[in-house]
């Protein structure tokens, strides 16, 4: 790198696109772009005047340094300092790179949507469904240790169930890819707390009886796709664990969705800004170095609801049963539930 000041300030200039205590995103102004860390081929496209810098003060942290002038897809970068990085006391509205590797103070909380380094399990749930409840998306994975846990699925009103699950998928070096057999899918975070991409290609299978999802879920194999973008309408909200803050932390946040399902033998399914909510979990680990689970999501009961159902079981032996509400997904009034145990979902 140029130990020029003057040139520097002209190569590099931040900019912070907000200020609020969610920490701004960097954007970077300038065309060509160091991406710091080592290139990954899949599903990425190659930027010949791109250049990867090793350095020892480098290290990777949760936020993006977006690149303004269209680097494809899922194409963003992490980039961390240590050291005397942080002696600011507020974010600036300009970063200079000087000759000996500072880049910018970057604040980082608690609360971030990249992994959490120290946690043993971590979840990433994304559902979207039509205002008259007769369309719901759901898609999620979870890190447990070394392996990777996938679950989606498309139910519509009147047809079946297309349910994809698979729960022995080895976690990536990029933890947001997700590859089994007959499987791709990923969730890719193209702007922190604001924009993500849903995608998968697979095989799902086709249900007619949503029951059946808890046990074999033995259906007729479906091609399908998603190619969905969630956006936020609203900041993230804190969520409060059953067992209290040891169990697990957490947020929430709402967003609306656009995009396509691609289903063999059928027109695309386009969704224009249909409303949406993801939530993001993970597990701290105490002292002693152990990690307790997470249970499944837990969402409002629902009584009434228009029979769009889609059940999971996880390994673990937990199960979730959602179904669709004009409020979006809510669980499954268990049998023998009155009325008064359950929270309205309209």
């Amino acid at each position: 790198m140029q130990s020029d000041l003057a040139t520097d300030e002209g190569l590099l200039r931040i900019e912070f696109a907000r200020g609020d205590g969610h920490c701004g995103i960097p954007i970077l102004f300038h065309p060509d772009v160091f991406r710091v860390g080592r290139p990954r081929p899949e599903r990425r496209v190659a930027i010949a005047d791109r250049e990867v810098i090793g350095h020892v003060t480098l290290r990777t942290i949760a936020h993006y340094l977006r690149y303004a002038d269209g680097v494809g897809r899922g194409d963003f970068s992490y980039l961390g300092a240590v050291g005397d990085l942080c002696g600011q006391g507020a974010d600036p509205f300009e970063a200079e790179v000087s000759d000996h590797g500072s880049v910018v103070c970057l604040i980082v909380e608690e609360f971030v949507d990249g992994r959490h380094s120290g946690a043993q399990i971590e979840e990433w749930i994304f559902a979207a469904w039509t205002p008259d409840a007769s369309l719901g998306i759901i898609s999620g994975h979870r890190i447990v240790g070394r392996k990777a846990w996938y679950w989606a699925a498309l139910a519509r009103s009147g047809l079946p169930l297309l349910h994809i699950t698979d729960f022995d998928v080895a976690v990536r070096s990029d933890p947001f890819i997700v590859k089994g057999p007959a499987l791709w899918a990923e969730h890719t975070c193209d702007a922190e707390m604001e924009q993500w991409t849903i995608g998968n290609e697979t095989y799902a299978s086709a249900i007619d009886d949503p029951e059946d999802a808890l046990g074999k879920a033995y259906g007729h194999p479906t091609a399908i796709a998603f190619d969905l973008e969630w956006y936020a309408t609203a900041p993230f909200t804190k969520l409060q664990p059953p067992g209290g803050p040891s169990s697990w932390l957490g947020y929430e946040q709402r967003g609306v969705v656009h995009g396509t399902v691609d289903l063999i033998g059928e027109s695309p399914l386009e969704l224009v800004e249909i409303p949406a909510h993801r939530w993001h979990r993970w597990s701290p680990e105490d002292p002693a170095g152990t990690t307790q689970g997470i249970e499944p999501l837990m969402l409002p009961t629902a009584v009434a609801h228009t029979g769009v159902r889609a059940p999971f079981r996880f390994p673990d032996g937990s199960i979730i049963d959602l179904v669709l509400t004009s409020r979006g997904w809510a669980r499954r009034a268990r049998s023998g539930q009155s009325r008064a145990e359950v929270e309205p979902a309209g």
